[in-house]
């Protein structure tokens, strides 16, 4: 048979043989997919890690704009108004911790473009240079004429925290003349004049004055606008607004100070709730088991009073094990072989451990949250009734937690014992129970069993019959008790109280006495406070403690937070602390102790005692601490120390006090008083003054001891005598010193440059120089410049103004030009032109005003 073929087109063999030679399979574009795919895939995360990285580029150009943004805004400052760092809060999320100024610059957080938050902190500290290093020093050191700012950026970027940190330094202008005066009153807010009250300029402790007899105050000044702050004894300091004290003139600033009036804050009960105790022993009573039959059980009984749940036993391995020692010539049981029930005790309950599944005591059966298991057996009797013995609670690793031992009547001691063993005064434990009191010298149903003094015979009672029932995790009780917290401190936070220590008192019921513990914070500025008690390792933090005039306020109570939910006042330690302490004395040089001399540290504060004794609270790391910071007490010198603070240890810091002694002097241009010269003192303490209107300089708060004084001077400038060694031998006396004469003081040229009668706000250079200036300026080289005549330079700002410092001379003059660069628009070509003025005289600090240059 002949099989036709279908009718085709012209060429259509040949486009289905071009088909099948060109075409794909299937599996071929599957392929082809896939490999498309993962390539799409691999660029895509090209693209996201490219993305992060511009992201986090990106931020670290923000934050170092920001950061640079910053330190140009405190450069503008005067350098009086640049305010030194003198209390510090640490950021715990850099090692080592990153430092910074929250009362004069409080740090700012800022969200841009939608990146992380950032936040910008700043830190200024005194400064020295030494072969070309620069090295901060504390403010305590006194000014040295140089500060170093330090601005923080931070930012969290993908769970990890960064930083950019930008640092510049800004001098003391070597002469400002101290043409201005502050000038008032002190007084009392109900009345009358308060005399001998400090008033100085914030950031710059030189500038004070004590107010006379009556009340009355003066002090010269640079020409500027300052902080002003009054402070005494016994009354709280005022701050002044921004007070203006013009040129040639003065300003007036009274305060009236308001006197401090104060109360207590106590609590008759402070305890640390630390770990598990042994709250109950039963060796012997016959009663119902959990089979219904009596038998003779035993048991003992646990109780947490800490705020966290505690493990027993995981799994049927013991966390908390469970030890009896046997008098000499007995058996022992080390680590109770346990079934657990419960596994855990929870916050202020109890854990019963039995050697049946469940015990019938006064008519309430009680189930066991641990029984004994093999090899032991259930009733089975380890604990002997009739011989001395001890129970023990131990962690894991074996360390002991907390027990009790017995002795009885006539026979051996007890095997251990924490503090005194107890000693019962019959031949036999059986029927009878040792029970743990409640709090002091009491035995309250209605709270937990917590109390432990360290001594056997004042934490337990002894009844020859079963009289307390046993307790499990079901029940739940409040806890007035634990170790009493003597040795510990308590401090409120008003800044002018005295941190109280913890002390011990006693409760008694015959033949027990008990110890206790106690505070009083004498002397709390009245106001609502927050209190932080600490002992060791553990501390509680209260807080909205009110406090009234004359009145005491008692921690905890029903409005403290937390609030007391016994209707007493009681404080429980129980919260680990992440802090240390530091403790110590402050003394005079006479070795008298000194009260009420404020203490800072870590961010922290503390007031000293009646005895001179202070104490303060302080995070992990070496700890910058300052007696009597800002001259406070200005009758005492400032003193500091870096102490290393342990979690939960009491480091300690004497402080000795010397009187601020006084060195004075003078400082000329040989012929006439220089004022605004610094003057600066270095040896056993470092310090400085600026010279008056008359040229008097003093430098105050100086301990005991030898200085060496000179002024500080500009390269150009020189002083005869370079220094003068002086000894301060008593402390607060009042020492002379001589007088410096200093020659090639600077003065300061300054006027506009105008350009058809406007400010040019592109920069203009201005030269000044005692010898003709060419157009173009000269080229100066290394190899010629000490043979030719000093040339001086200043841009003029924005503004149009400019200013340029000479070596002030009285034997010759100035010549100025000022070179005003031009750019072409069209061909971006830049050529300039210049002006010039001759014959400018600028005496020895001399203000030389008005030398304009005008174009065209």
């Amino acid at each position: 048979m002949i099989e036709h073929a279908p009718n085709r087109e012209p060429g259509s063999s040949l486009r289905s043989a071009l088909v099948s030679r060109h075409g794909v399979t299937l599996t071929e574009l599957m392929v082809a997919v896939i490999v498309i795919t993962i390539g799409v895939l691999g660029l895509m995360q090209s693209f996201g890690f490219i993305s992060r990285s511009l992201r986090v580029s990106r931020q670290r150009t923000i934050a170092d704009n920001l950061a640079q943004e910053k330190i140009e805004s405190l450069k503008q400052l005067s350098y009086s108004q640049l305010l030194v760092t003198t209390t510090t809060v640490s950021d715990p999320n850099f090692t080592p911790l990153l430092s910074y100024d929250a009362v004069n610059y409080p740090p700012e957080t800022l969200a841009l473009w939608g990146g992380a938050p950032l936040q910008r902190s700043v830190y200024v500290s005194f400064a020295s240079v030494n072969n070309g290093v620069v090295t901060p020093l504390p403010w305590s050191n006194g000014d040295t004429g140089l500060k170093e700012i330090t601005v923080h950026v931070t930012w969290n970027q993908d769970g990890s925290w960064r930083k950019i940190s930008l640092t510049n330094l800004v001098e003391n202008p070597n002469i400002s003349a101290l043409d201005s005066t502050i000038s008032g009153t002190v007084s009392q807010s109900g009345g009358g004049a308060l005399a001998g009250a400090l008033v100085q300029v914030i950031g710059n402790r030189q500038w004070q004055a004590v107010a006379g007899p009556g009340g009355a105050y003066s002090f010269n000044v640079v020409a500027g606008s300052y902080t002003v702050n009054a402070s005494s004894a016994g009354y709280y300091p005022q701050m002044s607004a921004s007070v203006s004290a013009p040129s040639g003139g003065g300003a007036a600033q009274n305060f009236a100070l308001t006197a401090v009036a104060s109360g207590t804050i106590s609590s008759d009960s402070v305890y640390i709730d630390a770990n598990l105790v042994v709250s109950q022993v039963v060796a012997s009573t016959d009663t119902q088991g959990g089979d219904g039959n009596i038998h003779n059980i035993e048991y003992v009984e646990l109780f947490n009073p800490t705020p966290f749940s505690v493990p027993v036993g995981q799994g049927g391995v013991p966390s908390i094990k469970l030890n009896y020692l046997a008098q000499g010539g007995g058996v022992s049981q080390l680590n109770f072989p346990l079934t657990y029930v419960s596994t855990y005790v929870p916050p202020g309950s109890y854990y019963l451990i039995a050697s049946a599944t469940s015990v019938f005591i006064n008519g309430a059966y009680a189930t066991a949250d641990a029984y004994y298991a093999a090899p032991l057996s259930l009733y089975q009797s380890v604990i002997q009734r009739d011989k001395s013995g001890a129970i023990q609670i131990a962690d894991a690793a074996g360390g002991i937690i907390d027990g009790v031992g017995w002795s009885l009547s006539g026979g051996a001691a007890a095997p251990w014992s924490k503090g005194a063993p107890y000693t019962l005064a019959i031949n036999s434990l059986q029927f009878g129970q040792l029970v743990r009191m409640s709090s002091a010298c009491a035995l309250n149903a209605g709270y937990g069993r917590a109390y432990d003094s360290g001594d056997n015979s004042n934490n337990f009672v002894y009844g020859n019959s079963v009289t307390y029932s046993p307790r499990n995790t079901s029940v739940a009780q409040a806890v007035i008790s634990g170790i009493p917290a003597v040795g510990g401190h308590a401090t409120a936070n008003d800044g002018k109280s005295p941190a109280a220590s913890i002390v011990a008192g006693t409760a008694s019921a015959p033949p027990q006495t008990c110890p206790t513990a106690y505070f009083n914070i004498a002397g709390v500025t009245t106001g609502t406070w927050t209190v932080e008690v600490s002992s060791g390792l553990y501390t509680q933090t209260v807080s909205n403690v009110a406090v009234t005039q004359g009145a005491t306020a008692s921690v905890l109570n029903g409005a403290t937070s937390p609030p007391s939910p016994y209707g007493f006042a009681h404080v429980a330690l129980s919260s680990t602390t992440a802090n240390g302490y530091i403790s110590g004395t402050i003394a005079s040089a006479s070795g008298a102790p000194l009260a009420g001399i404020t203490v800072s540290g870590g961010g922290a504060g503390a007031v000293s005692d009646a005895g001179g004794v202070y104490f303060l609270a302080a995070a992990n790391g070496p700890v910058n601490v300052t007696a009597n910071p800002n001259n406070l007490n200005p009758n005492y010198v400032a003193q500091g120390a870096v102490v290393a603070v342990n979690t939960g240890l009491v480091t300690t810091a004497n402080f000795v006090l010397s009187q601020g002694g006084v060195i004075k002097g003078c400082v000329t241009t040989g012929l006439s008083p220089l004022p605004g010269a610094v003057v600066a003192a270095s040896g056993s303490a470092h310090s400085s003054g600026a010279s008056d209107a008359t040229g008097s300089f003093y430098v105050g708060n100086l301990t005991t001891g030898t200085y060496t004084l000179s002024p500080v001077l500009d390269p150009d400038q020189t002083s005869s005598p370079a220094s003068i060694s002086v000894t301060l031998a008593t402390p607060g006396s009042t020492v002379f010193a001589g007088t410096f004469t200093v020659s090639g003081a600077y003065a300061a040229i300054s006027g506009s440059v105008l350009s058809g009668g406007n400010p040019i706000t592109t920069g203009v250079l201005v030269v000044a120089s005692s010898v003709t200036i060419t157009d173009p300026a000269p080229a100066i080289y290394a190899s010629s410049s000490a043979s030719i005549a000093p040339y001086y330079a200043a841009s003029s700002k924005a503004d149009g103004t400019y200013s340029v410092l000479v070596r002030g001379s009285t034997t010759y003059t100035y010549n100025l030009r000022a070179y005003h660069p031009v750019v072409d628009l069209n061909t971006g070509a830049v050529t300039s032109t210049s002006k010039t003025r001759a014959g400018v005289s600028a005496a020895p600090g001399a203000a030389v005003s008005a030398q304009d240059f005008t174009w065209p």
